[in-house]
């Protein structure tokens, strides 16, 4: 309580569903945990639903299966959505902000945006700007209306539910951004990582998909009349994110989890454009052997992916649910508090 740098409102927001389920479950904490756990995966649902929604109405319906089934499938976003943490949260801000600047409404995606940097982790603010500044540059009174309106609200609130626990007047959200930012933070005695980390860690979660998400700046110049500048402003984080987080000597998994569903959609986009890298520029209906061959390939690329995927997830669930496994006995253990 020295620095005060959790929030205590971002703990509260989780008693909707966990107060309710201990009332329900009594003392069986096991069933309270996958309850919130629950809770957690419907809200990854209902933005990566908006996000999915939005890509089909924009840029079609092969494109948004893509994203959707890498979604759902991929190893990284498959843990990630249900973690309590808040970098999982921002994550979930950062699908449905992303769905709502795609469907035209800016003034929205900003307060979702404030929502997830405020609510969730302070330092994902960075990865929302580039969508907060062209939602500016759109529709600027309502936009900055809307995400000041939401700022401030929420600061309020979680400056007055830190009072009530740290009993002092004080900002979880400010404390947090000074400790680290300014110097007063320790963070790498937690552990270094060279600058490869994330990239190393990025291919361990999503294989290929990451490999073709980084390659996505590499087909623009092909597919900008259809993906810019709109999926470039939504996909822009990933490597701003990711560049950011590669030059910080402390490195963790978790912190690149509020860019994980623009790693989907930025792979569906390059899988999707397969066809366009080999079809003749002035024949947009060209279908040569060689087009037919990239069409054919879309499927296959994504079959893999989908399948190392799914391999790795069955085999971190098989090899570490001992944990889980021993707590539903613990639980019950009179000994056990």
């Amino acid at each position: 309580s020295e620095f005060a740098l959790r929030s205590y409102l971002y703990i509260i927001f989780h008693e909707l569903v966990g107060r309710p389920a201990s009332w329900l479950f009594a003392e069986e904490k096991v069933r309270v945990f996958y309850a919130v756990r629950l809770f957690l995966g419907f809200l990854s649902l209902i933005s990566d639903a908006t996000l999915v929604v939005a890509l089909s109405r924009k840029y079609g319906k092969r494109l948004a299966s893509y994203a959707l089934a890498m979604l759902c499938l991929a190893s990284g976003c498959f843990f990630a959505s249900t973690s309590f943490l808040p970098s999982s949260f921002s994550m979930y801000a950062m699908s449905l902000s992303s769905g709502l600047f795609l469907l035209e409404k800016p003034a929205w995606a900003v307060a979702v945006a404030a929502v997830g940097v405020i609510l969730g982790w302070p330092f994902s603010i960075l990865a929302f700007l580039p969508l907060t500044f062209y939602s500016l540059a759109k529709q600027f009174k309502q936009a900055f209306l809307s995400g000041a309106v939401t700022s401030i609200a929420l600061l309020a609130l979680s400056i007055l539910v830190d009072h009530c626990y740290y009993q002092r007047w004080t900002s979880s959200v400010f404390n947090l951004l000074v400790y680290n930012v300014l110097g007063g933070g320790e963070s790498h005695l937690y552990g270094t990582e060279g600058p490869l980390f994330y990239i190393r860690n990025g291919f361990n979660n999503f294989n290929f998909c990451f490999i073709l998400a980084l390659l996505f700046l590499g087909i623009l110049p092909i597919a900008r009349k259809k993906y810019a500048p709109d999926l470039l402003i939504v996909i822009s984080p990933l490597y701003i994110w990711l560049a950011f987080m590669s030059l910080q000597p402390h490195k963790e998994e978790r912190f690149l989890y509020p860019i994980y569903p623009l790693v989907c959609v930025a792979a569906s986009a390059v899988i999707e454009s397969f066809p366009d890298l080999f079809r003749d520029k002035y024949n947009p209906y060209d279908n040569s052997i060689i087009v037919m061959m990239a069409k054919f390939l879309r499927p296959v690329a994504l079959s893999l992916i989908l399948c190392a995927s799914h391999s790795r997830t069955f085999s971190l669930i098989n090899g570490y649910a001992a944990p889980m496994e021993v707590y539903k006995i613990l639980e019950h253990h009179d000994d056990a508090g």
